[in-house]
């Protein structure tokens, strides 16, 4: 198994959940306060990762989910969404290197 769970969790687990994990549930509850790995799932102990490896395929690939099933899965609202993106925007605006193209599709 890949090292990205053991060094991502902020519990240092040795393995991944089998019940649900506290700070994954509390990220449910209050999504600033809890693990930023956390995600709305109980049957994958709240946890991101668990949740990736139960779906997995054997070549690792995922079936696609729809944006509002990760919005769900994440507790984020269209609002917060819509202002990530617009806010992720005027960063790259803001970037030399991608200025010229911004230019180009305004």
């Amino acid at each position: 198994m890949s090292s990205n769970f053991w060094n991502s969790c902020p519990l240092k687990r040795d393995c991944f959940p089998t019940k649900p994990c506290p700070l994954g549930k509390k990220g449910v509850e209050n999504p600033d306060k809890g693990c930023e790995w956390f995600i709305d799932s109980e049957e994958s102990c709240f946890c991101f990762w668990k949740y990736i490896r139960s779906r997995s395929k054997e070549d690792g690939s995922l079936d696609v989910h729809t944006l509002s099933k990760i919005m769900d899965l994440l507790k984020i609202s269209q609002t917060k969404l819509n202002s990530s993106y617009k806010e992720s925007i005027e960063k790259l605006k803001d970037n030399s290197d991608l200025k010229e193209y911004f230019q180009k599709s305004e």
